[in-house]
């Protein structure tokens, strides 16, 4: 969460995300690991011409999400 009061605007973003994996190992450096994500963010009206900046696709909402599948691999 953030509240941003430091130019008056009083700018709100909250968010979590939820990223559970797999690996071949039951090791923390277990590596290759295949991963899952579900990502969910809010901001206040006052925010949405910052998130619309970075975000365009978002510039009429007051909340998004973005989900997906990551790979990591070390050599």
């Amino acid at each position: 969460w953030v509240n941003d009061e430091s130019d008056g605007l009083g700018l709100e973003h909250n968010g979590f995300t939820i990223a559970p994996q797999v690996a071949p190992a039951m090791s923390s450096w277990a590596r290759p690991v295949l991963r899952v994500f579900y990502s969910k963010a809010w901001w206040n009206s006052n925010n949405k011409s910052t998130i619309a900046q970075n975000a365009p696709a978002y510039s009429n909402n007051r909340d998004g999400s973005s989900y997906g599948l990551q790979a990591e691999l070390w050599f």
